[in-house]
């Protein structure tokens, strides 16, 4: 099946997702995401989609024009990607696949998934809510894998891993005081950290689904301090940017972005040394 999207067009095989491919072609999917993708995906450009899952935005990227490394552990998802791909012969040499995780270290981990691998909440936490443990996934540093591929340059960072990311922070920081990338757009999964959390901190699954039920209810965390350690790490990143963005574009500046203010608004982060005006997109 030929998928429009904002008069880009590739293939898909629909016979699964159906309901996620009609929700893209209708523009229901990420709206945001595919604002910022126009603003800093271009001809020529390398771009890193981490946690490419099926392949939307890889493809979505790779029809721009950009060279992508396209990067997932999950099984399921991979094989589904690699389909997709296959259906668009003319993007190739223009996509790298690579069914890994990028990790604190290179080595093996447990991949996690709710009720089965495939679907777009795979993570390599250890979350109270996981119901699938049964595969181990390829990891390496986002330095080795750098590396390994011989990229010499990164224009665009897309970073979706299902609160993998706080592993990484550090790396992410080091990469760029070295100038490796220039744009990083982040997702943060606060509440699959916080599940992390409690998978470490308390053995009763009932009891620890009953607290996040009133976190939900009540809007605050028990694990507060937890999380906001991890997002203070987020914040000191932002600080190796010029501009910082909420996914909806709306303008940042370092000094608001504290570990309190990201855990209550749950915004994702586009952060560049490129301005980022959505009303010229």
């Amino acid at each position: 099946m030929k998928i429009e999207i904002r008069n880009i067009f590739f293939n898909i095989d629909q016979s699964s997702y159906t309901d996620f491919w009609n929700n893209l072609r209708t523009g229901k999917w990420e709206p945001n995401t595919f604002d910022v993708i126009d603003r800093y995906v271009s001809n020529d450009n390398i771009a890193i989609d981490l946690g490419c899952w099926i392949g939307p935005l890889s493809l979505y990227m790779a029809k721009k024009g950009a060279t992508v490394y396209a990067i997932d552990p999950d099984p399921h998802a991979y094989k589904w990607f690699i389909k997709n791909l296959n259906l668009n012969p003319e993007l190739k040499s223009k996509i790298h696949p690579r069914n890994v995780a990028i990790s604190q270290k290179s080595g093996e981990q447990i991949l996690y998934a709710r009720k089965g691998y495939g679907y777009s909440s795979t993570s390599l936490l250890n979350r109270t809510r996981d119901k699938v443990n049964g595969t181990k996934a390829k990891t390496y540093s986002l330095d080795e894998f750098i590396k390994i591929n011989s990229i010499t340059k990164i224009d665009f960072l897309k970073i979706d891993i299902e609160g993998g990311e706080f592993a990484i922070i550090n790396q992410l920081k080091k990469l760029k005081s070295k100038k490796k990338y220039n744009t990083l757009f982040l997702s943060l999964h606060y509440d699959h950290l916080n599940e992390a959390v409690y998978q470490k901190k308390i053995t009763s699954k009932k009891l620890s689904l009953i607290l996040m039920k009133i976190e939900r209810i009540m809007g605050f965390y028990f694990f507060r301090n937890k999380l906001q350690m991890h997002l203070k790490e987020v914040c000191v990143l932002t600080e190796e940017f010029n501009f910082i963005y909420s996914h909806t574009g709306k303008k940042l500046t370092s000094k608001e972005i504290t570990p309190g203010y990201l855990l209550n608004k749950k915004i994702d982060l586009l952060m560049s040394d490129s301005e980022w005006n959505k009303n010229l997109n």
